[in-house]
């Protein structure tokens, strides 16, 4: 290949390339030249456009005064010009949901989880919210629930008020969910009174705005206290009556169903799949516990940790963060797992004692672990040790809220079905990235405040929360991935409601300790062989794992000792597990089945209404 450069001009270089003695016949055409011309500071205008080929002559004196306005391009010969444009659009914020946006957002997927599904519930409230700005009932559940978002991060964060203060932020929080509650009733009477006689567009959109309103209470109630089960009783049942409402007026004008439906046929089938997933065996969340106390001795450090206001407030955050927690699981977890775990129960645990443990959670989850993202300190800062020991317990903490949290919906599984949500948290996904989850060594800050090194201990507990959290993902995933169901609520009957609901054919070992047991696959669900099933069933699981079938695992004689910090650890940050687990392939998280049908929908909602309203005598 040869070179050959011709200078045209001061700013112009052209290169001619000639192909010789190929193997080929290369068609002899000419081909079209290409031209890169640089740019310097000479080339912008005095609005800071840049002065291009196209403009030339009168185009460039409108855009400009400049002396070099007026300069024309020098092209190579036989070139030509293209001219390209763009134009910025703004887009609306709100934007329609089309039938892809309208597609399930798994569980896992983190930054789709509000209220009360996978995908984002404002999504299908943007148009109505728009075109029904004014709407009392659907302005007052907003109110409703950004006002006790901010009323429970003000209990969390100044504990000493007065209890008198805290008290009237309840008070008030819990007025505007009684008041709107109320005005939803009201609203359901009027409809069902006025059987469809307004135009059917304000029928369909006062039927809408009362279910919305009924999700956004829904969420409200987990941040009120004083609102027991009972409560979120009543609202469920306003949501149910809208459902059918909006049902009757589908089958009376074959109008289409409002993005509310879509909303419901896109999310609940995960709630009917939780109800049918085997409760796990809680013994290792006593490790858990275990675990997190052995971190006592630093978050009960001394509160003069610093004198500088800000890295004080951080340690006082996180120190009051901890000590919730710890509360959190020795009263209201450990407690009950044991003593009221009943397997023969289609909710495994009493429906009074879940909806505890599930409103304690919420209220206590710091909103500092959904948006957790990392900042490294500045480099020429005086207290540079102390921010950077802050973010590595920082990230301890949160790793294990989230181990925490997916750990409970494995034991609580009945949870998403009864209360359409589960223990899980939104997150940024920050807390799978390398760096972050990798502690800094040598820390001055640490080694002399607590006279030893803490920065490998710490890193130790990061890789035994984030293998728990790891573990239990995969183990949705699967379930989700091969769990298929046909004519569910058919096999419902009065006499069988009450009874357990989990999948038969399935086999798993569970694990007991996380710290001393590596990964197998005997640990995740699969399918159990045609001979041992006891029966067929209408719900079924269909995983296989080759090697077991093969049983050709060969880890199988190794041991683990997480916390012995004379084993090396050999951590997979893009699967968060150890390098000496099990880490399946078929770990990727699938949407098997379409959207739910109306009647699903409705056996859905009357199964639930019985089973809240005997369980809960309401």
């Amino acid at each position: 290949m040869m070179t050959t450069t011709t200078k045209l001009s001061a700013n112009i270089l052209e290169f001619k390339f000639e192909l010789a003695n190929l193997p080929i016949q290369i068609p002899s055409i000419r081909y079209p030249p290409l031209q890169y011309n640089n740019l310097s500071m000479q080339d912008f205008t005095g609005e800071f456009k840049v002065m291009n080929d196209f403009l030339q002559g009168s185009d460039m004196e409108d855009e400009s005064d400049d002396q070099n306005s007026g300069k024309k391009s020098v092209l190579l010969p036989q070139g030509f010009e293209y001219r390209a444009t763009f134009k910025c659009h703004r887009r609306n914020i709100f934007t329609k949901v089309n039938k892809q946006v309208a597609e399930t957002q798994l569980v896992t997927d983190f930054s789709h989880y509000i209220v009360a599904g996978e995908t984002v519930l404002l999504h299908f409230m943007s148009d109505l919210l728009l075109k029904r700005h004014s709407d009392s009932v659907l302005n007052g559940g907003l109110q409703c629930l950004g006002e006790a978002l901010i009323s429970n991060l003000f209990c969390q964060q100044c504990p000493s008020q007065s209890s008198s203060f805290l008290k009237s932020l309840d008070k008030r929080v819990l007025e505007i969910y009684e008041r709107i509650q109320k005005a939803v009733n009201e609203r359901l009477q009027s409809i069902q009174q006025e059987n469809y006689k307004q135009p059917l567009d304000n029928a369909a959109e006062d039927v809408e705005s009362v279910a919305y309103t009924g999700h956004l209470l829904s969420f409200s109630i987990l941040m009120i206290n004083g609102c027991g089960v009972e409560a979120y009783f009543n609202v469920q049942k306003s949501i149910k009556l809208a459902f059918e409402l909006h049902v009757n007026l589908i089958e009376k004008t074959l109008m289409r169903p409002q993005p509310i439906i879509t909303f419901l046929q896109s999310n609940l089938h995960h709630n009917i799949l939780n109800i049918n997933i085997a409760s796990y065996y809680p013994q290792f969340l006593f490790e858990i516990e275990s675990n997190l106390r052995s971190l006592e001795f630093i978050f009960n450090a001394s509160a003069s940790i610093s004198d500088v206001g800000e890295v004080k407030q951080k340690f006082l955050n996180l120190q009051s963060q901890y000590l919730r927690l710890m509360k959190f699981l020795r009263e209201k977890v450990l407690t009950i797992v044991f003593s009221m775990r009943n397997e023969q129960l289609v909710t495994t645990y009493p429906l009074n004692e879940i909806y505890k443990v599930f409103k304690e959670w919420h209220r206590l989850c710091p909103s500092y672990a959904m948006a957790y993202s990392p900042k490294s300190p500045k480099s020429n800062s005086r207290y540079y040790d102390e921010f950077e020991f802050l973010e590595n317990l920082s990230t301890t903490l949160y790793i294990y809220y989230y181990a925490i949290a997916v750990s409970l919906d494995a034991i609580f599984p009945a949870c998403k079905y009864l209360f359409n949500l589960g223990f899980i948290l939104p997150t940024t996904g920050k807390l799978k990235e390398k760096d972050i989850l990798t502690v800094s060594k040598y820390n001055r800050f640490s080694k002399t405040y607590f006279n030893q090194r803490i920065d490998g201990m710490l890193q130790r507990h990061i890789c035994y929360a984030s293998r728990v959290f790891a573990f239990f993902k995969r183990r949705f995933i699967f379930y989700n991935n091969h769990t298929s169901w046909s004519n569910y609520y058919d096999n419902i009957t009065s006499a069988n409601r009450f009874d357990t609901r989990k999948i038969t054919n399935v086999k798993e070992v569970p694990i007991h300790s996380f710290s001393t047991t590596l990964i197998r696959p005997e640990h995740y669900p699969t399918r159990e062989s045609l001979a041992e099933q006891s029966k067929p069933s209408f719900i079924s699981f269909n995983r296989e794992d080759y090697l077991m079938a093969k049983n050709s695992y060969g880890r199988n004689i190794e041991t683990l000792d997480i916390f012995n910090e004379s084993v090396l650890l050999q951590c997979d940050y893009d699967s968060m597990l150890l390098l000496k687990d099990y880490r399946p392939l078929d770990d990727c998280l699938r949407n098997t089945r379409g959207l739910l049908e109306l009647t699903d929908i409705r056996d859905y909602y009357e199964d639930k209404y019985l089973i809240m309203s005997t369980l809960t005598n309401v």
